[in-house]
């Protein structure tokens, strides 16, 4: 896959406060790398289509966190994207990449063993005891839409949707 990431600025932060928002002008930064992507061809049932992409965002956040655990990497190895109608799949989509330039066989391995990220995401935020969500099951640090949306609920129904396999019609690639 060919993945561009753009800088578009920074914050300066003092603990908790934002001091300053400063903004960058650098060119977007484009390379090729290896992804695994999950189409979702008749949605998710149960799911309200507002919810949706709280409920992907909120997925593709806990297959990262538990991504570490199946590959020899650092959580910031991974990275991810998902949209409610992505334009090439033209499908609800997660896609989950190298975060490394050329791939370093990392979206292969989480390809292979598929079935345990799955369930393992679905327990990291079933068994989380928070409400809504929280840097314990589907925030991340790293998020570049600042956790925003997710939906916990969402999230469960996605991963239950992945834990029940191909027969939902979900397209592993």
């Amino acid at each position: 896959m060919r993945v561009t990431e753009s800088f578009i600025g920074y914050k300066t932060i003092h603990f908790d406060r934002t001091i300053s928002v400063e903004p960058l002008e650098l060119p977007p930064h484009t390379y090729e790398s290896d992804a695994l992507w999950l189409g979702f061809p008749k949605g998710v049932p149960g799911l309200p289509p507002a919810d949706l992409l709280g409920g992907l965002h909120g997925a593709e956040h806990a297959l990262i966190a538990i991504a570490p655990l199946l590959v020899l990497c650092d959580r910031e190895d991974i990275a991810g994207v998902s949209s409610p109608l992505h334009e090439q799949t033209t499908l609800p989509t997660i896609i989950l990449f190298d975060e490394i330039e050329g791939g370093a066989g990392l979206a292969e391995v989480l390809y292979t063993s598929f079935e345990r990220l799955a369930k393992e995401a679905l327990s990291l935020v079933s068994d989380c005891p928070c409400t809504d969500g929280c840097p314990s099951c589907i925030y991340s640090p790293r998020c570049g839409s600042h956790n925003q949306p997710l939906s916990k609920d969402g999230t469960i129904k996605v991963l239950r949707l992945l834990t029940e396999g191909t027969n939902t019609g979900l397209k592993i690639k």
